[in-house]
């Protein structure tokens, strides 16, 4: 969700910012803007433009297949046959 924050402190090191009620901190950011736009996402805070679009875009996944080695094999056709006679 991305939100118009007010920015309660600005200095070399860090920026301050009340987000809901929450002051979230970063490290000082460029400008000396009053307000700025902060989108959080999964419990993480970031500083963004606001013209960033919120919908969720579908990112297309590519397995590969890890090639296995002969002792993983192995010891994997031991365990196996562990598990079995026990």
């Amino acid at each position: 969700m991305i939100k118009e924050c007010k920015v309660i402190l600005y200095n070399e090191a860090v920026t301050v910012v009340d987000y809901d009620g929450k002051n979230i901190q970063f490290p000082s950011i460029a400008g000396d803007s009053k307000t700025v736009f902060v989108k959080c996402e999964n419990g993480e805070y970031s500083i963004c433009d606001g013209k960033e679009d919120v919908k969720e875009t579908a990112v297309k996944k590519t397995a590969q297949k890890k090639k296995a080695t002969v002792e993983e094999t192995t010891e994997s056709a031991e365990e196996t046959t562990e598990n079995a006679e026990n």
